[in-house]
């Protein structure tokens, strides 16, 4: 009879109870556990054990991970809980806030292209966590949809802060440097990184980065597909440097050309012709939404004022809060 594959054993962390697994890469898995001392649900990141020099890069980004989390204190970022190292396992992990919610990749996945108001909410909340970031002296620099969650109550929450670079209190407002991964390629994900993410000096990525990876977000949330796709990452990389992005109306022509011209502002190659800051993105994107509610109520005014045969006057709304 054939020996089963070996399974990994749940690691013992003091403190927590793991009650299962909800994710794992390269760094390690994800857990939903149990904090003992407040009896409430989280999760916990648990690093792999990785040999040699290996280890220790590991371990120096997961603690920045952790680090940087906790400096960051805002309703549209995941909360950081604990970081530590087990005295019995040896295993290092990361506590953090439970998000019991879909990340927005799975949810287009699942139910499609999202309609531009909605987009607009998420993108109202994540530009707030960037300008609470961004203010921090932090960098994500992995904006995409995999990392942007959902709460069961709609709330959209930015989480996994494994690139994000902390800046000195000395050097705040300056730019990072580029960072390479464990494996020596460069730090983002295909599909979403900035132009000068992939080709620029090492002190060329700054907070606009972000925006650019918002925007090819966004761009994903709407049309169902990122701005550019390749059969490798290195044709995807080209794409970002080279081609203009298709306006996103034709991949949905149900949105309105404020929003595509945002988008499209938001891809632009030069750091210099997106939004400055993050106050000029949110400004941005308040603009589109009261210009949303404002067509809506045009609209309706329209349909009120030239009532046809058989007409019935609309019922008296109620004016909620709506999840994203």
């Amino acid at each position: 009879m054939d020996t089963p594959p070996a399974v990994e054993t749940t690691p013992l962390i003091a403190g927590f109870t793991l009650l299962g697994e909800i994710g794992r890469g390269g760094f390690g898995v994800v857990y939903q556990a149990r904090q003992a001392s407040l009896d409430r649900l989280v999760a916990i990141k648990v690093l792999s054990e990785q040999p040699g020099e290996d280890d220790e890069r590991g371990v120096a980004r997961f603690a920045r991970e952790a680090k940087v989390a906790a400096r960051l204190n805002h309703p549209h970022i995941v909360q950081a809980i604990d970081f530590g190292r087990d005295a019995v396992s040896g295993r290092w992990y990361y506590a953090m806030e439970l998000v019991e919610g879909p990340n927005l990749r799975a949810l287009v996945e699942r139910a499609g292209p999202l309609d531009e108001r909605r987009a607009l909410r998420i993108a109202a909340a994540i530009a707030s966590a960037l300008a609470h970031a961004h203010a921090a002296g932090v960098v994500h620099r992995d904006i995409k949809p995999e990392n942007i969650f959902l709460t069961s109550g709609g709330v959209a929450k930015l989480g996994d802060l494994g690139l994000a670079r902390p800046l000195s209190a000395a050097v705040v407002g300056a730019r990072p440097r580029l960072e390479v991964s464990l494996d020596g390629g460069i730090v983002g994900t295909p599909h979403y990184m900035a132009p000068e993410q992939i080709h620029g000096p090492p002190d060329a990525v700054d907070g606009r980065a972000d925006f650019y990876s918002l925007g090819a977000t966004l761009y994903h949330l709407v049309t169902g597909r990122p701005p550019f796709t390749g059969d490798t990452p290195i044709e995807i990389l080209s794409a970002h440097l080279k081609r203009a992005p298709a306006d996103p109306r034709t991949h949905n022509r149900t949105l309105g050309r404020p929003f595509a011209d945002v988008v499209l502002r938001l891809l632009a190659k030069s750091p210099d012709d997106r939004p400055a800051d993050a106050a000029a993105l949110i400004a941005a994107i308040a603009d589109l939404r009261r210009e949303k509610v404002v067509s809506a109520r045009e609209l309706r005014g329209r349909v009120v004022r030239t009532p046809g045969r058989g007409h019935r006057p609309p019922r008296p709304g109620v004016c909620v809060a709506r999840p994203v």
